[in-house]
């Protein structure tokens, strides 16, 4: 017997991430300072204390929400209702879009924002071999053999 389905309908779904957004938008994210902090370590002074940062929409903090242990199957699992899989990419963009803006503005740590969405700030550099003669290669190894 297979277990009944967590939502009825792509409403129901909806709802349940706003709650979820909404959550995250009126419970900020409380940073307690103890010490002396790095700013003032470099002779910048820096109020000590508590302050209150926006909450990250996560993958994660969703799912814990919505009581789903495996996103992946989730979204396999719904797949073949009607309206699912727009709302789930709605829902995915979202979270994206706040993480990758949040770090734009130094809200959030960009280097975690850019592993959580698999964004690489790489540079491929490609070179093709020269190709040399015989008689060029002997006299590119006495060359380098000179340098020691």
């Amino acid at each position: 017997m297979a277990r009944p389905r967590k939502f009825k309908n792509v409403a129901e779904f909806d709802a349940k991430c706003e709650e979820y957004f909404t959550w995250c938008d009126t419970h900020p994210w409380t940073n307690v300072r103890k010490g002396k902090s790095q700013s003032e370590a470099h002779g910048k002074s820096a109020a000590s204390g508590e302050t209150e940062v926006q909450r990250p929409y996560t993958l994660d903090g969703l799912t814990l929400r919505l009581g789903i242990s495996n996103w992946t199957a989730f979204k396999q699992s719904y797949a073949g209702k009607p309206g699912f899989l727009d709302s789930i990419a709605r829902v995915e963009k979202r979270i994206r879009d706040q993480q990758v803006t949040g770090a734009l503005v130094g809200a959030y740590n960009a280097n975690i924002v850019s592993r959580l969405n698999n964004l690489e700030d790489t540079q491929v550099i490609r070179t093709e071999p020269k190709k040399m003669t015989l008689e060029e290669l002997n006299a590119e190894l006495e060359r380098l053999r000179k340098l020691d």
